[in-house]
């Protein structure tokens, strides 16, 4: 029988149920009512990403020898998010100084090969971002335009867009100044939207 825990502790049951799927169904009313929700799971000590994929969802438990499942506050997984965000910036920031020298380059082949994770990455960034953005970003901080958030995921959108275009073409000098001129200008700016959603998370959660 699988041994399976919620922030350390082991949970018991009656009868497990045949399916991880099933199982995280159950753990996730237990933290419900504990104020709680799923965000990490391992399974025998592999994180498990996407444990809401149904791939993940119909593994059996009997081929399972341990269930790690990390449970957090609504408050602290939207912060847990933002935290990811800081550090997907900072490895952005530094990529972009590489990808910049090396399409400049007489020899872009590294920078090529990296491109493709840069630009997914920067997908990464964006979803995080709105993620929380959608949550706690109301409509009255906004006004008639897009809040500070919504309107830096939109413009490093159309970035990428112009980015992908751009490699398509084998137009390296075009990628070297997407990448240097807009897209590094983006990301240095992202760290204040990301310090601003952090007091909205907590202002947000004061007010509920």
């Amino acid at each position: 029988m699988a041994k399976v825990t919620v922030n350390g502790g082991v949970e018991r049951f009656t009868a497990l149920p045949a399916t991880l799927g099933e199982l995280l169904d159950d753990l996730d009313r237990r933290c419900e009512t504990r104020g709680e929700v799923l965000a990490a799971v391992s399974c025998n000590g592999v994180e498990q990403p996407g444990f809401r994929d149904n791939e993940v969802r119909e593994r059996k438990l009997s081929d399972l020898e341990l269930v790690e499942v990390e449970a957090l506050k609504p408050c602290e997984l939207l912060l847990s998010v933002l935290d990811e965000a800081a550090v997907a910036v900072d490895a952005l920031e530094r990529a972009t100084g590489r990808l910049d020298a090396g399409f400049r380059g007489t020899n872009p082949t590294s920078a090529k090969q990296e491109l493709s994770e840069f630009a997914q990455s920067l997908g990464t960034l964006a979803t995080l971002t709105n993620a929380v953005a959608a949550i706690v970003v109301g409509p009255a901080a906004s006004g008639q335009k897009p809040a500070p958030p919504v309107a830096l995921i939109c413009e490093l959108s159309l970035q990428t867009e112009a980015l992908i275009n751009a490699q398509r073409a084998e137009d390296w000098i075009t990628v070297a100044d997407i990448i240097e001129l807009e897209i590094g200008g983006t990301l240095r700016r992202w760290p204040e939207v990301l310090l601003s959603l952090r007091r909205l998370v907590s202002d947000f959660f004061l007010s509920v």
